[in-house]
C-alpha cells in the first residue's frame, strides 16, 4: 500500500485503523529523516541566501517572495498568523470535545482527519461522482455559473484524482498560461476531508 492510500485511512471512523496508519506513515518517513532534513535545510538556506543577496537598498525578507507569489502582502500574512495564534485555545477546546465524543480522554494525532463523531458509524466512502455533485450544488447556491464550472472541469477531465501505489497524498491547482485553462491534481480516497479539499482546489481553479 502506498503513502496516498495509507493517508486515506486517516479518515476512517475506526480509531485503531487511523492509529495504525499514522504510525506506519511516521515509521516510513523516519527512514528518510536525514534526506528530508537535508532537503528542507537546502530550501531554507537557498531562500535566506537569495534574500541576503537581493537586500541592496532595503532588506528582503525570506517571506516576501512567497507572499508575492500568493498575491498577498507581508502585513496580511502577519495578520493571518496572529489571528490563527489567538484562535488556538478555541481549536484546542474543539479537539477536546471531539475526543470526548469519541469516548477518549485525549485527542490523538491520528484523529486530526477523522470524520465527525455523528457520522462515525458510516464507513462508506463518498464516491468521486457524488463528491463532484455535492460541490457543484454548493457552488451553484452561490452562483449558477460556479456550479457549471465544476461540471465543465469534470466533463473535460481537468481533475486528476486517482489513487496509485506510488502516488503521494495532497492536492494542488495549476494552469497552462497559453490556453489559460486550469487543472486540479489530488489523491481522492473518498473521505469527507477529500471532498473539502477538492472543493478548495476547485475554488483556486
Amino acid at each position: 500500500m502506498g503513502l496516498a492510500e495509507t493517508s486515506g485511512l486517516l479518515q476512517k471512523p475506526d480509531d485503531g485503523t487511523r492509529e495504525n496508519a499514522w504510525r506506519a506513515i511516521n515509521e516510513a518517513w523516519g527512514e528518510q529523516v536525514e534526506s528530508c532534513a537535508a532537503a528542507i535545510n537546502s530550501i531554507a538556506g537557498w531562500r535566506l541566501e537569495l534574500g541576503r543577496r537581493r537586500s541592496g537598498k532595503s532588506p528582503v525578507h525570506f517571506l516576501d517572495s512567497p507572499a508575492h507569489m500568493n498575491r498577498i502582502s507581508k502585513t496580511t500574512l502577519d495578520v493571518v498568523l496572529s489571528v490563527a495564534e489567538e484562535s488556538m485555545p478555541l481549536a484546542q477546546r474543539a479537539a477536546l470535545l471531539q475526543a470526548k465524543a469519541y469516548g477518549k480522554d485525549r485527542y490523538g494525532p491520528w484523529d486530526q482527519r477523522s470524520p465527525a463523531p455523528t457520522l462515525g458509524d458510516d464507513d462508506r466512502p463518498i464516491p468521486y461522482a457524488e463528491a463532484l455533485e455535492l460541490i457543484a450544488n454548493a457552488y451553484r447556491s452561490v452562483d449558477p455559473t460556479m456550479g457549471e464550472f465544476v461540471e465543465m472541469m469534470a466533463e473535460r477531465k481537468w481533475i486528476e484524482g486517482t489513487v496509485g501505489a506510488r502516488k503521494r497524498p495532497g492536492a494542488y491547482c495549476t494552469g497552462f498560461p497559453k490556453s489559460r485553462t486550469p487543472r486540479v491534481y489530488m489523491t481522492y480516497t473518498g473521505g469527507t476531508s477529500d471532498v473539502i479539499t477538492l472543493a478548495h482546489e476547485l475554488g483556486h481553479a
